[in-house]
């Protein structure tokens, strides 16, 4: 099941536009493997396999390339989330957001691991 959602590093992370700022991964899984990668990345270089989402004028969402290797300096990996959001459709006719606040955060647990919030 994919996945759409924004990242969020700490409080020298500005909370993006949805539009501008959303990205992809092919699983709930792949999602939580790209949070604790990026938390845990030192300032490098990180590959994570999410992709870019494209919107059009009519708010129609597709999905875009794989986005590069990212670096992510500055982190706070206690404030670290992915917030997820619900969209209907699929990937030969488009996804259409379905409502413009989070319905899960991805965060970091005390011990390290994942974890998922409901909003």
């Amino acid at each position: 099941m994919r996945v759409f959602g924004t990242f969020e590093g700490g409080p020298h992370y500005a909370v993006g536009d949805l539009f501008t700022e959303m990205e992809t991964w092919a699983s709930l899984a792949d999602a939580k493997r790209a949070l604790w990668l990026r938390a845990f990345s030192g300032g490098r270089v990180v590959r994570d396999g999410s992709r870019v989402v494209d919107f059009d004028e009519h708010g129609l969402a597709t999905i875009g390339n794989e986005n590069g290797g990212t670096c992510f300096p500055a982190l706070v990996p206690e404030k670290c989330r992915i917030l997820l959001y619900g969209f209907s459709g699929n990937a030969k006719r488009g996804f259409l957001l379905a409502a413009d606040y989070p319905i899960a955060a991805l965060s970091l647990g005390p011990r390290g691991g994942v974890r998922r919030d409901y909003c």
